[in-house]
Order: structure tokens, then C-alpha cells, then sequence
């Protein structure tokens, strides 16, 4: 009879593991959708948050296309993503060398082709990179 009761009290513990184990997926699976709902916005919602600055980087590469005034416009329109951009912390220390690295070889190939948009370039980039 002892045998019986200790089978039975074995088996009540293995369907109480499973029903633990159950109730924690499901609450584990309830809790995902609340943590990605707020997720990453899109790049293209990104773009028309920042479409001020998009039109500035147009005007300023348009400018840019008359030779020796581009290496002008670039450095303005750098300045200018930093102050709009500059009181935000990038997500990561290297994110900040990443954008100077992409910008300084976006702007060696506008000053050597004269026709690479630069300006929009890093403007893509340092909206891609911000946390909005």
C-alpha cells in the first residue's frame, strides 16, 4: 500500500512540474508582445520624422555640386546635424566613431567624384542610428 501512495504522490508531483511549467511559458509568451510593442520604428517613419533635415541635406548636396564649395557645404551641414542630433547619446560608444568614420569617407569620395550626395548620406545614417 506504500508503494501506492508513493506512486501516486510522484506522479501528482510530475503533473504539478507540468502545469508550472505550462503556466510560466504562457505568462512568458503574454509578457513578449508588451515588450516588442513599442520595438524599433521603421527607417521610413524615422525619414519622415526628420524630413526638414533630409531637405536640407538635398539643398546643401545641390550646392555642393560647384567644385571647392562642397568641402564648405559639407562641414555647414555637419555642423548642423550636430546640433540637432549632438545633445543625443548614440547607443553605443563606437556608434559615434562609426558616423565620423562614415561621414569622413562620404566626404573623400564628394570631394574626388563631385557628385556623390554626402550630405544625404550621412543624414540617412544619423537618422538610422537614432533612438526615435
Amino acid at each position: 500500500m506504500n508503494n501506492v501512495n508513493t506512486i501516486e504522490e510522484l506522479r501528482m508531483e510530475e503533473l504539478n512540474e507540468l502545469r508550472n511549467s505550462e503556466r510560466m511559458e504562457e505568462e512568458a509568451s503574454e509578457e513578449a508582445p508588451l515588450k516588442t510593442k513599442k520595438g524599433r520604428v521603421s527607417f521610413l517613419k524615422k525619414c519622415s520624422n526628420h524630413f526638414l533635415i533630409l531637405a536640407g541635406a538635398v539643398l546643401f548636396d545641390i550646392i555642393g555640386l560647384i567644385p571647392f564649395i562642397c568641402v564648405l557645404t559639407n562641414m555647414i551641414f555637419a555642423f548642423s546635424l550636430y546640433i540637432v542630433f549632438g545633445s543625443k547619446k548614440p547607443k553605443s560608444p563606437n556608434d559615434g566613431l562609426k558616423f565620423a568614420g562614415v561621414v569622413i569617407v562620404l566626404n573623400i569620395f564628394d570631394f574626388l567624384l563631385g557628385v556623390v550626395p554626402a550630405n544625404i548620406g550621412a543624414a540617412l545614417v544619423r537618422i538610422a542610428m537614432s533612438e526615435e
